[in-house]
C-alpha cells in the first residue's frame, strides 16, 4: 500500500464543547492540537475524525463523522468504543485513539 492511500481514523470522543469544565483539559488539548497540526505535517494522509463534538476551524482535509450517541457520558463512550468503533474503523489502515478502555 502506498503512503498516499493511508487512511487514518481518529477516535476523539473526549473532545468537548468549549467551556465544559475538566473535559477541556489535557486530553482535549492534546486531541485538538493533533487535529490542527496533523494535516500540515502530512497532507497526503486521509484523515477521518470520529467525535461527538469537533472543534471549530478544523482543516477541510479532515472528514468528520459524528455520532448520535451521547458519548459525553463515560459509560456510553466506553460502550461506543467497545461495540461501535471496531465496526466503524475496520476499513482504515490506522486507528489513533488518545484515550480508550
Amino acid at each position: 500500500m502506498s503512503h498516499q492511500s493511508l487512511r487514518v481514523a481518529i477516535s476523539a470522543h473526549l473532545l468537548a464543547p468549549r467551556g465544559t469544565g475538566y473535559r477541556n483539559a489535557g486530553n482535549h488539548t492534546y486531541i485538538e492540537q493533533t487535529l490542527r497540526r496533523l494535516p500540515e505535517a502530512d497532507p497526503e494522509l486521509r484523515l477521518t475524525l470520529f467525535a461527538r463534538h469537533a472543534p471549530a476551524g478544523l482543516s477541510g482535509a479532515i472528514e468528520q463523522r459524528s455520532t448520535r450517541w451521547p458519548t459525553g457520558r463515560p459509560v456510553l463512550r466506553i460502550v461506543w468504543e467497545q461495540l461501535r468503533l471496531p465496526l466503524a474503523v475496520r476499513r482504515f489502515d490506522v486507528l489513533h485513539a488518545s484515550a480508550f478502555v
